[in-house]
């Protein structure tokens, strides 16, 4: 045989959406000069054969050919060829299964005969995510997210970080396990301060009355699991966290927690700090001056830590709400929060996002009784760097006067659009789009389907949903698939 092919890949045992290195080395083994095609400048070298071990059925990946005349290597007698690449970007696997995998590199003067290395076996083990939390990879906007969910599937019970590129070519690009963990886990993934970039992560989760939080690395993988035992009944996390930002990817950064605890006279806001390996040290405490509804941390570009929250007063037809800010861990703590706005009616939701200059948006649902029954707005609000606020014309969520809503999420994007999952007794989600309520695509619409929102572009909302064994899935509200190029 001409040339010698061999196969590598670094890990053999995958989550489903979990990415690996792979290794081709090509040798020529004989006495004369050998072409092949170059790997390093054809995305259709190698070409893959994947084999099924469940159905037996065969597929061969390739990536996509360049419009141009390939480009040839000649390799010297005993000369070598290696090259290392991302496996699942060409192998394209959605599938839990067994499989195994063989390299087939074209060679020959038409680049016609085909040299294959010896079979390697893999196992992907399936992904059912469920509570789903997530964040841009910088604080403000950005094409990359990541998220956090628990792995519900089988036996898992295990917390699952993923990699979401919304972009073309895009959708869930990698999935790593982080910690083991019950049922009752709702991770909450950190964010770095705006216009800062950070692929490393603190999650955090309650489980067994104590909360429990995972400092994940880029490239060294989860620390050992930090405990605040006993925290006060009823508390839990304001999302996101908050990491530190380091330079160093082998590094592992410390960060925060904001910890929204309920009081007799008023919730209290507890500061977490976060040290990978060891154990949460509570911090100072922000009062929020009376009880909360619903609250979000954000992170300024210069590092200053602010909570947007929802206060309310009265109930039924006479609720009505304040919009409050307030400096935490890493700024000055004013005497008081801050009310920046009233809203009228019960909080629901809500989100906040930072636009490059450190501007805020907010968006937040509210619920209005009348007397045909219940009416939903979308509030809008810009706030600049000095809270001067600028209020953006209120947007009517179409839903019936008589229903209930459950479980709503908001998500906010750039120039401050709005987007929502609604859900109805039975628990089927619809979606509004900044304009209109529809129904949620067919494979998200079904009962308790777990989902986030992110955005494709500037004004252009998409779902990231968890699919039962599969992974996560991302589709705009239309349930159109990102563009995608599957070889």
């Amino acid at each position: 045989m001409p040339l010698e092919v061999k196969f590598e890949i670094e890990k053999t045992e995958l989550l489903l959406q979990q990415e690996t290195v792979a290794t081709l080395t090509v040798v020529n083994s004989t006495p004369d000069p050998v072409d092949v095609l170059d790997p390093q400048f054809n995305r259709d070298s190698p070409i893959l054969k994947i084999t099924s071990g469940r159905t037996s059925v065969q597929v061969l990946r390739r990536g996509e050919r360049y419009p141009v005349w390939p480009k040839r290597r000649t390799l010297k007698p005993g000369e070598q060829l290696v090259h290392r690449f991302a496996l699942m970007g060409l192998a394209h696997i959605h599938q839990p299964d067994a499989y195994t995998i063989e390299a087939i590199v074209p060679t020959g003067p038409m680049m016609l005969e085909m040299v294959s290395s010896a079979p390697v076996s893999i196992i992907v083990h399936p992904v059912t995510p469920k509570n789903i939390d997530t964040s841009f990879v910088q604080g403000g906007y950005a094409f990359v997210k990541y998220a956090a969910s628990f792995d519900g599937s089988h036996d898992a019970k295990r917390i699952v970080r993923h990699y979401l590129g919304l972009h073309k070519n895009g959708g869930a690009l990698h999935a790593e396990e982080v910690a083991a963990a019950d049922s009752s886990a709702r991770p909450v993934i950190s964010a770095p301060a705006n216009q800062s970039v950070s692929h490393s992560h603190w999650i955090g989760w309650k489980q067994e009355n104590e909360f429990r939080f995972v400092h994940m690395g880029q490239d060294i993988g989860p620390a050992e699991v930090s405990r605040w035992k006993r925290p006060p009944e009823g508390a839990e996390i304001v999302k996101p966290l908050s990491i530190n930002i380091s330079d160093d990817a082998a590094a592992r950064a410390g960060g925060h927690a904001l910890v929204r605890c309920p009081g007799g006279s008023g919730d209290v806001f507890q500061t977490v700090v976060l040290n990978p390996g060891a154990a949460a040290e509570p911090g100072a405490t922000v009062s929020a001056g009376g009880p909360v509804t619903w609250a979000m941390a954000f992170e300024r570009s210069n590092a200053s830590r602010y909570v947007a929250f929802t206060r309310q007063s009265g109930s039924g037809s006479t609720a009505s709400t304040e919009l409050v800010l307030s400096a935490w861990a890493g700024g000055p703590v004013p005497a008081a929060p801050k009310s920046v706005a009233k809203i009228p009616g019960r909080i629901l939701a809500g989100d906040v996002l930072l636009e490059e200059d450190d501007r805020l948006n907010i968006a937040v649902l509210a619920q209005v009784s009348t007397d045909e029954g219940h009416a939903l707005t979308m509030h809008r609000f810009v706030l600049d760097t000095q809270e001067q606020v600028r209020q953006l014309e209120p947007l009517k969520v179409a839903w019936p006067h008589d229903k209930e809503v459950y479980g709503p999420m908001v998500r906010v994007g750039p120039e401050c659009v709005p987007a929502a999952v609604l859900r109805d007794e039975r628990n089927i989600a619809k979606v509004f789009d900044g304009k209109d309520v529809k129904a949620a695509p067919p494979m998200f619409a079904l009962p308790g389907v777990p989902m986030d929102i992110g955005f494709l572009s500037p004004s252009e909302p998409v779902l990231i949903g968890g699919m039962t064994l599969l992974g996560i899935d991302v589709v705009t509200f239309d349930g159109k698939p990102l563009p995608h190029k599957c070889a």
